[in-house]
């Protein structure tokens, strides 16, 4: 027990510096927890628990481990454990609750999404003042908790505190609200925003320490001494757990990122939509919805390329054109492709179900066939993915990409009209269309977010392994497309229009001539 400081005696305080730092990257690991679940989620009404799971991120590790760690850095008097500072339970267990009740009704206003600009504004900044508060008055509440010593504050570091901490919150969260859909395929300008983020919460704490004075009360027992590192090894496990879900996250990603740069050498089909401000929908990865059709086109000669005008393509095209024809046949096509890949793996033809007599025993070595239905079952996967009807997906783009092909020509640009190889690359056909407000807002609250292509072209072109450029040379063109296919309708009038045959260049037949903005449309001319 300590001799030199008596009861009733002010204790002088100092900081321990590594504490200091410790208690930051507690703090730290909520807020990143925080951002990427932000990051990964819908809106409020739809994802609640997402939602609670950010405010206890947040509130949990990121303020109220980061209080206690911090707290601990307070080294009073000489250091002597009786006369350090300790906490009444009930006090510590009602300063867990408080945070994480503020912040969830902080994110649920912040992500209404379908309100006008200046509601969202207000939001946002009712969610900054809220999430401010949040951190002060768990602060304060935490210091409440404090048995064995009466604290007087300083009140120009009190009021400090509490504006350091709302304009902290505000402004990290507006910036993060405001620019996610810039920051989808930059992980470090997350990174920053949690460390923004952390930084205020700590700088609230210890600005709030600073200049405090310590009325010692009475002396640490045994059970008080206990106390105090239990709350301590308590905060720290809560950090380590927050600190092992990122790792968890990081090596995801990481994993995603693989499978999708391996998906490039095979054949794909992806869900490219527009919003009606032009901004392409992704998933929170920054990736484009997509689903894998086959590892490559089986060729049947050495000339038989898998091109737009190869007759599977042609029929693809006119079923994306008429989804309808196909909807009711999905089930049957899963269960024909599921007994295909077993009379593989058997080495013999499975018996015939009710789900699959439709088909033709003879049908089971058809590869065109096959192909079909994977294109189906593929499209209609990605229709499940975002929550929409087949017959909602869109159209089929009329041209095909050659993905794969950074590594393997890696100072070359990629013409879109090139001949694609039978070897090392892959294929990606798009399914196109141009969403309404509604639908839009349906595709935001299922956790899907909206860019414009800038923002995340390079995330794109790194999934697809194509230089830059051609990728948005692509988008240019889907852009196009979709315009013009909504732009076509019932012509009134008298119209003239040609058919004519144009020879390949390499000697392979002939081409009709058609638009070139609409390569489904004959020109034509009004009389």
């Amino acid at each position: 027990m300590s001799e030199i400081y008596g009861v009733q005696s002010n204790i002088p305080s100092t900081f321990d510096a590594g504490i200091v730092a410790g208690s930051y990257f507690a703090s730290l690991c909520g807020c990143i927890l925080t951002i990427e679940i932000l990051h990964r989620r819908g809106t409020a009404l739809r994802n609640w628990r997402s939602c609670l799971a950010c405010a206890i991120s947040m509130g949990l590790v990121g303020i109220w481990c980061m209080h206690f760690i911090g707290n601990r850095a307070i080294v009073l008097g000489n250091g002597d454990p009786s006369i350090q500072l300790v906490y009444a339970s009930n006090w510590t267990v009602l300063s867990v609750f408080l945070p994480v009740i503020g912040l969830t009704i902080a994110f649920s206003a912040a992500e209404f999404s379908n309100i006008s600009t200046v509601l969202h504004w207000i939001a946002l900044t009712c969610t900054g003042v809220i999430a401010g508060l949040a951190v002060v008055s768990m602060h304060y509440l935490g210091n409440k908790g404090i048995t064995n010593y009466v604290l007087n504050y300083h009140a120009k570091f009190l009021v400090a505190s509490v504006v350091i901490s709302i304009g902290d919150c505000w402004l990290v969260l507006l910036l993060f609200y405001r620019l996610r859909e810039r920051w989808i395929s930059s992980w470090w300008k997350r990174l920053l925003c949690a460390a923004l983020l952390a930084g205020g919460v700590s700088a609230m704490h210890f600005t709030a320490s600073t200049s405090c004075e310590y009325k010692l009360l009475r002396y640490n027992d045994a059970a008080d001494l206990r106390a105090r590192e239990t709350q301590v090894l308590i905060a720290a496990a809560l950090c380590g757990a927050a600190a092992v879900l990122i790792v968890i996250i990081l090596l995801v990603a990481r994993r995603r990122d693989q499978i999708v740069r391996r998906r490039s050498q095979k054949v794909m089909l992806a869900c490219v939509m527009f919003d009606p401000d032009g901004r392409v929908l992704v998933t929170t990865d920054g990736v484009l919805p997509s689903r894998e059709i086959t590892d490559k086109y089986n060729h049947r000669t050495f000339n038989d390329d898998f091109d737009t005008a190869h007759p599977v393509f042609l029929w693809i095209y006119r079923v994306t054109h008429n989804w309808a024809s196909v909807v009711d046949l999905i089930p049957r096509m899963r269960s024909h492709l599921h007994a295909q890949a077993d009379s593989i793996g058997d080495d013999s033809r499975p018996i015939s179900s009710p789900a699959s007599a439709i088909y033709d025993a003879d049908t089971y070595n058809d590869y065109e066939i096959l192909f079909r239905e994977r294109f189906c079952t593929a499209a209609a996967s990605i229709a499940s993915t975002i929550h929409f009807r087949l017959d909602q997906l869109g159209v089929l783009y009329d041209q095909i990409i050659q993905t794969g092909t950074l590594r393997i020509e890696p100072h070359h640009k990629i013409c879109i009209h090139k001949n694609l190889s039978l070897f090392g690359k892959g294929q990606l056909m798009f399914i196109t269309r141009t969403l309404n407000a509604e639908e839009t807002h349906r595709l935001l609250n299922g956790g899907f977010r909206f860019a414009y292509v800038e923002h995340v072209g390079r995330n794109i072109a790194h999934a697809m392994q194509i230089p830059l450029a051609t990728l948005i040379g692509h988008f240019a063109g889907l852009k196009r497309y979709v315009s013009t296919k909504r732009g076509i309708a019932d012509k009134p009038g008298t119209w003239l229009t040609i058919f004519a045959m144009s020879p390949k260049t390499a000697g392979k037949g002939f081409d009709v001539v058609v638009k070139k903005d609409a390569r489904d449309l004959l020109p034509d001319v009004p009389l």
